[in-house]
């Protein structure tokens, strides 16, 4: 399930920046070049016939870019993704440039838009039945969670996490691997 731009049933959207989709795309080939200001935010996703303010969109090919040039509906979005031959006709200052649009956006929303649940308890763990774990938490493997411990709602804690007698954690905290509190 995604969420695009906007509120979803009372939840505030993620805000990501340039920056961390340069960083993703980075690691995943040569293929992507991004250009613009790295710490400019982006908060969802629309497509581009109906872009939304503030989020990320794709124009698929240079026909499509005809396409809406000619309607007079040209969006002004503060990043989108789009393939070289629409880099050449456009000025878009925020650009994720490569050989297949659609694609990267599809990859661009896997990563950071994708509500993700990952609920659970992994292998090995120890949590005492005297502690208090609130709903969507994620416990990694091999952790100990000890007596009076509360764990809330939404917290992931990677593997070989020690959580010591009466520790209270708070809604959507992430611990990662090998603390101990």
């Amino acid at each position: 399930m995604l969420m695009g731009a906007g509120d979803r049933m009372g939840k505030r959207m993620k805000e990501i920046s340039i920056r961390q989709i340069k960083d993703y795309f980075k690691g995943i080939s040569e293929d992507y070049e991004i250009y613009g200001n790295l710490d400019d935010r982006i908060t969802g996703f629309s497509p581009f016939g109906t872009y939304k303010p503030g989020t990320v969109t794709w124009i698929k090919n240079m026909e499509k870019y005809r396409e809406f040039s000619s309607t007079g509906k040209m969006a002004d979005p503060v990043f989108i993704i789009i393939d070289k031959e629409v880099e050449k006709a456009s000025n878009y200052a925020n650009r994720l440039v490569c050989s297949n649009p659609k694609y990267a956006f599809a990859l661009l929303l896997k990563e950071f838009f994708e509500c993700k649940n990952d609920f659970g308890i992994g292998k090995g763990s120890i949590v005492s039945k005297d502690a208090c774990l609130e709903d969507g938490i994620s416990i990694g493997c091999n952790c100990l969670i000890e007596d009076g411990v509360t764990i809330g709602r939404g917290t992931k804690i990677y593997h070989n996490v020690v959580i010591r007698e009466g520790t209270v954690i708070g809604r959507d905290c992430v611990v990662k691997s090998n603390t101990v509190i």
